[in-house]
């Protein structure tokens, strides 16, 4: 008879309450963070990432305003002018909104960088010092839902991130 609190035919779920915790996993997620902070693996290229998704969506925006423009309910310039209006309000309100609808419609959390794991608090010190910029403000999202936000100004530096950030 077996005496385990597996429950027979389902491997790796326990009968008590509580998650299973890979052990493995957790120790190649260390030694990635650590490699980071060291600098050993390279970051991923964000500008990159960053202009190919607004190329991508200022180029459906594009192709939505030439499709009304071509139906003949907005003339071509009406629809340029349209294009240039929303990245302009897009830019100008957006870090701004998604802030504001961070903090209304999630439970966003506001921490000190001294409460940060100390692979971050180590990264973002070195970054820092290396960039001569102050230390960003960090705010916590309780769920596991991956987000993220940009500072809404050179002078603003938040970073909201999810509850499974570290």
């Amino acid at each position: 008879m077996n005496n385990s609190s597996e429950p027979k035919g389902i491997p790796g779920i326990r009968s008590e309450a509580g998650p299973v915790v890979d052990a493995d996993r957790v120790a190649r997620t260390a030694a990635r963070h650590a490699a980071l902070a060291a600098r050993v693996l390279p970051l991923p290229n964000l500008a990159l990432r960053a202009g190919v998704t607004l190329l991508l969506l200022y180029g459906l925006l594009g192709l939505l305003l030439m499709m009304v423009s071509l139906t003949g309910l907005i003339t071509p310039a009406w629809a340029l002018g349209l294009g240039v209006a929303v990245a302009v309000i897009q830019y100008a309100f957006g870090p701004w909104m998604l802030d504001l609808t961070l903090s209304w419609l999630y439970r966003l959390r506001w921490v000190a960088p001294e409460d940060l794991p100390e692979h971050l608090r180590v990264f973002v010190a070195d970054v820092c010092d290396r960039e001569k910029m102050r230390v960003p403000s960090f705010g916590i999202i309780e769920d596991s839902i991956p987000r993220r936000s940009r500072p809404s100004s050179p002078t603003s530096s938040g970073m909201p991130a999810t509850g499974t950030w570290c």
